[in-house]
């Protein structure tokens, strides 16, 4: 969904009749029926008429048993009225039942169908009655029945092929499963559909409620160019379908129930109308499949139709066009980078080659081929790709300038030693070993800029742009500070405390996936809670809340760019209380995504979790970040365990 957070609706929301659907159940029997009253009204005359007849025929005309004939015919007129008027009511509101889940267009080709076999049937009766009455009569009859039937038939299974005769339209709408798609707005911002259409993947009725079409036009009119762009090619998209012959688009304008989120609006428009909903958040199509209403999503799909790769096989990539990005270098520490000489080789000659990792292992056939720095994925090597950044620039701003009142070290924290090294350090070293982002901006504490030259900051970002900004009095003060050096055409942003250096190269990466598929405009690791969780007010206990429910924030946080930039600027009229980026997104209506975090990655504040981050940086090796030494990977780790 566009920027929002859906709210999780309840089974008994999903299962809500449309309000058209309610008015004309109310209209056929709401109390009073006027159907059934005038149903019963009509028994009770007939009725009392043929208990006028009957006393008249055997009491001769006595008035007194006229008037008897007739009290008796009306009661028995209004007892059977009212069975039988209810029973009609039932009987038309099924009809009527039928009748919408069946399109337009088919009943329409099955009336010209009908009208053209009753014409034949006229035709073929002429003959028929120079046959002997008693012959003639039954057998016109089983002649108009025939192709009077087999004629509606015909023309509803052939609806498309008989409007196409007229030049008109055909409606490609049916009443199986199937035939209707609910159309997500994440769905129609991916772009894809039109494709999907094109080569015949989706067709039939796609539904657009009008909550997405607004969510659609919000982001057509967004500030970020990033989403500006993609919201006006979305709705091209649509006009694009609207026109399509192959499909039937339809606007659904019905207005929902008061409150109803858009989640839940889609979820019970695909219930009350058969069809099936089209989405790419993981989130609404974990839901729809909670509450039984099929769901697709256009990532399943790519991901099913990969080329599957099985271990030991070899890959090899070939360079289709010149990049725009310089390549970055080999790195000293990593021989399975290749030298930049094999990426600068001609069109159509060998980019890369290596061989498919063991299963399990990141395979690096999943890297695009645009990338600027390409690896291949030894057998034994971690979870972690080797291979490094995306076509997508991502920068990383790193907070560090925190006091540091709580450790009593009389520097920030951030600078404070760990294992020999500045404790920011560390987490320079995990972003360069991540290979996710392009560039770091450090936020530091006013007048500490030159500390950073100092302390040799730079060569622990490896090749990665380091920027240096002063922060400000708070963390979200700084963040933004930091945000503003970001570039303009910079689509991703990763905030990553300095205070949590144990963050793993493959963390950053987790976080960057949502992103990247657009499934969120932002993303949190979190980890489980150990501890049972207790609400307190006062001194008292208000509630325990669900341990499965509760999860503990950690960095790097994710985000686009523009979305970060428009949740801070509204919390700056708000004023300073977020403890991460990741609530300021919350607070906006954005929808943030949480990915699993990492029990190490814990907060560096007392003595206490020094002594904790010290014991893991010396039961990880020599450079301290997972996956940097392993066994025959070459590398050196340059700081003192």
């Amino acid at each position: 969904m566009a920027p929002g957070t859906p709210e999780q609706p309840s089974e008994q929301s999903s299962e809500q009749v449309r309000p058209t659907d309610s008015k004309r159940l109310r209209r056929w029997a709401g109390p009073p029926s006027k159907v059934v009253e005038l149903v019963r009204l009509i028994m009770v005359v007939l009725f009392a008429l043929g208990g006028w007849e009957v006393a008249a025929s055997l009491a001769h005309d006595r008035y007194p048993a006229l008037a008897l004939g007739i009290v008796i015919g009306s009661g028995v007129g209004y007892v059977l009225g009212g069975a039988f008027g209810r029973q009609t009511v039932s009987a038309v509101s099924e009809v009527e039942r039928e009748l919408r889940r069946i399109p337009a267009a088919d009943i329409l080709a099955s009336a010209i169908g009908l009208v053209m076999g009753l014409t034949v049937a006229v035709l073929v009766s002429f003959p028929l009655f120079h046959l002997p009455p008693g012959a003639s009569y039954p057998t016109v009859a089983f002649v108009y029945v025939l192709l009077g039937y087999t004629s509606a038939r015909l023309g509803r299974s052939r609806s498309d092929e008989l409007f196409a005769l007229f030049g008109v339209k055909p409606r490609a709408a049916g009443s199986r499963r199937g035939e209707i798609t609910v159309l997500d707005s994440s769905a129609v911002l991916d772009g894809r559909i039109g494709a999907l259409v094109d080569m015949g993947f989706l067709s039939g009725t796609l539904l657009v409620a009008r909550e997405v079409l607004d969510e659609l036009q919000r982001v057509a009119d967004s500030s970020d160019p990033v989403f500006r762009t993609r919201g006006r090619r979305a709705l091209d998209l649509l006009v694009a379908l609207k026109r399509d012959p192959s499909v039937e688009l339809v606007l659904v304008e019905e207005p929902p129930p008061p409150g109803e989120a858009v989640d839940a609006r889609l979820v019970r428009l695909c219930r009350s109308r058969g069809g099936v909903l089209l989405t790419n958040d993981a989130a609404l199509a974990k839901l729809a499949t909670a509450l039984e209403v099929p769901a697709r999503t256009i990532h399943a799909l790519a991901e099913a139709l990969r080329t599957q790769m099985v271990p030991g096989e070899r890959l090899t990539l070939r360079l289709s066009r010149r990049g725009r990005e310089r390549a970055g270098r080999r790195h000293q520490r990593d021989p399975d980078l290749h030298r930049p000489a094999r990426l600068r080789q001609g069109r159509g000659r060998t980019l890369l080659t290596g061989r498919a990792g063991p299963e399990g292992a990141s395979p690096g056939v999943r890297t695009p081929i645009s990338c600027p720095i390409m690896t291949s994925v030894s057998p034994g090597s971690p979870g972690v790709a080797n291979a490094t950044r995306g076509p997508e620039p991502v920068t990383a701003i790193v907070p560090a300038a925190g006091v540091g009142e709580r450790l009593g070290r009389g520097t920030p924290k951030a600078f404070a030693t760990l294992c020999g090294r500045p404790m920011v350090a560390w987490s320079l070293l995990s972003l360069a070993r991540s290979g996710a982002v392009s560039a770091v901006v450090l936020v530091v504490p006013p007048g500490f800029e030159a500390a950073v030259e100092g302390a040799a900051l730079e060569a622990e970002a490896g090749a990665l742009p380091l920027s240096v900004v002063a922060g400000g009095g708070t963390r979200q003060e700084s963040v933004r500070r930091g945000l503003e050096a970001v570039q303009p055409g910079v689509r991703f942003v990763l905030c990553h405390d300095a205070a949590r250096p144990l963050a793993s190269p493959g963390l950053f990466a987790r976080v960057l996936e949502p992103l990247l598929t657009g499934s969120a405009d932002g993303v949190v690791p979190v980890a489980p809670s150990p501890d049972t969780v207790k609400r307190v007010r006062s001194g008292a206990v208000v509630e325990t809340l669900p341990r499965e429910e509760i999860g503990l924030a950690q960095t790097p946080q994710g985000f686009v760019s523009g979305a970060l930039r428009e949740a801070h600027r509204r919390a700056a009229d708000r004023g300073p209380g977020a403890t991460d980026d990741a609530m300021l997104l919350e607070s906006a209506g954005y929808r943030v995504a949480a990915v699993p975090g990492e029990g190490t990655n814990f907060k560096v504040t007392t003595e206490e979790d020094f002594a904790r981050a010290e014991a893991v940086l010396r039961g990880r090796g020599r450079s301290g970040v997972p996956g940097w030494d392993e066994p025959g990977s070459g590398a050196a780790g340059s700081g003192s365990s």
